[in-house]
């Protein structure tokens, strides 16, 4: 969860955070970052994460806007675009670099050993 909305204590509101956020489909957390204990604990493919989808919220507002969702389907082996009713294939560019007014809100990812039947898409 992406901290997107921040309490205004002059206005008694919430603010959207509006600042970019980066991030890509793959995700290795560095073994330099755990624990002693943990060092040895995890497989590589243990510490390998993939995007398989993301919540944006789009509008400039916090209390006015629309959510939409981008979602890896394994089965199709592309990325699903969902807005409402709509699905569309999209592109992964798109999920990665979202538009100004779009903004990240949930990045949702799986780690590399559960990934069984789709070693393929992990690097």
């Amino acid at each position: 969860h992406l901290k997107r909305f921040v309490y205004d204590g002059t206005t008694g509101g919430c603010q959207k955070v509006m600042k970019h956020v980066e991030f890509s489909v793959d995700l290795e957390i560095s073994r330099d970052i755990l624990s002693v204990a943990s060092k040895s604990k995890y497989t590589t493919k243990q510490r390998q994460y993939k995007l398989f989808g993301v919540v944006y919220h789009n509008g400039r507002e916090a209390t006015k806007g629309h959510y939409v969702a981008d979602v890896y389907h394994t089965g199709y082996a592309s990325w699903l675009h969902c807005d409402d009713s709509i699905i569309k294939p999209t592109a992964e560019q798109l999920v990665t670099q979202p538009a100004p007014n779009s903004v990240p809100y949930i990045l949702f990812y799986r780690r590399g050993d559960t990934m069984v039947g789709v070693e393929k898409t992990i690097k």
